[in-house]
């Protein structure tokens, strides 16, 4: 299997990237306004929009034909068009926004890639923990994304069982409004 690689892509905040309007305009139009998200993950991103933290891919001689065997047909002709292609983002919350007492965490509140078996969410927690260093933690964990964020609290942190992740929201202080509880039927 291709997979993206560091000379592939850049990771920033989508406001210091200077982005083509062709680029930021299919992001808004076949991703963010989509019927995927709920209402409030929608207003969420609309409203937020310039605070996302992206990943773009970018199409050069040296990797044409990898990542033609790696994006869809459509995503193929955006990127040929456009140059480039936004192929992931986080909006996260300054955690002092809920009552938390660890300042080294920051909440995710919507994390979603375009690209599946890339790594591409692990690859963007990975540098916006470098970038902003914190802790990052999601703050209300979607049904799709059960089985991410159960692989998410064991490589991160360790976490296997209902009781270790319980202890760990009390151990670092985290805030009683998220809710992964949801996991607990699905850890193995």
């Amino acid at each position: 299997m291709n997979f993206i690689d560091n000379n592939d892509y850049k990771c920033g905040m989508i406001n210091n990237m200077n982005l083509s309007e062709n680029i930021i305009n299919e992001f808004k139009q076949n991703y963010v306004y989509n019927d995927m998200w709920d209402a409030d993950s929608n207003e969420l991103l609309i409203n937020n929009f310039d605070k996302l933290f992206i990943m773009i891919l970018y199409l050069t001689e040296e990797n044409k034909d990898k990542l033609s065997k790696i994006l869809s047909n459509e995503y193929l002709e955006t990127i040929i068009n456009n140059g480039a292609l936004i192929v992931g983002f986080i909006k996260i919350q300054n955690a002092r926004k809920y009552i938390i007492q660890n300042k080294n965490f920051w909440y995710v509140d919507l994390i979603d890639t375009r690209l599946s078996k890339q790594h591409i969410a692990r690859i963007m927690i990975y540098k916006l923990k470098m970038l902003k260093k914190r802790q990052f933690v999601p703050l209300i964990i979607a049904k799709y994304a059960i089985s991410y964020w159960i692989k998410f609290f064991f490589t991160e942190y360790g976490l296997k069982t209902k009781e270790q992740i319980e202890n760990f929201i009390i151990d670092n202080k985290i805030t009683k409004y998220n809710n992964w509880d949801i996991i607990y039927d699905s850890i193995k």
